[in-house]
């Protein structure tokens, strides 16, 4: 039974007022939540998207928008767009970085727990 619990608890990775990086139990997915969207990912693309909102230019983007109240504008490749201030890119930059740090520090712990086994 205390598996069972332990395979359903959320494992928060990072937080911030907008959104949140969690996991749940031993489970491989990463949730992101951040304002009004949910992404799922597993570990590597998780780190693709992180890498690719850390290279965003939201000098360009926002004089390219000007029209648009989120001036930035992030399509991703299944036909979505994503609409963002430069207040939110920072923050979610900021939720993404905290969240990939506490997964590698996940990683070297259960790579030097195996090891020691």
């Amino acid at each position: 039974m205390e598996n069972i619990l332990l395979q359903n608890q959320k494992i928060i990775l990072a937080e911030t007022s907008s959104g949140s990086v969690f996991q749940k139990g031993n489970c491989k997915v990463i949730h992101l939540e951040f304002g009004n969207f949910l992404l799922k990912f597993t570990l590597e693309p998780f780190s693709v998207f992180r890498e690719f909102v850390e290279k965003i230019d939201t000098s360009q983007l926002q004089s390219k928008n000007e029209d648009y109240k989120r001036k930035i504008l992030v399509k991703m490749p299944c036909g979505v767009t994503l609409a963002f201030s430069e207040a939110e890119i920072f923050e979610l930059r900021k939720l993404l970085r905290e969240a990939e740090f506490l997964l590698s520090l996940k990683q070297i712990i259960q790579n030097a727990n195996y090891s020691f086994n």
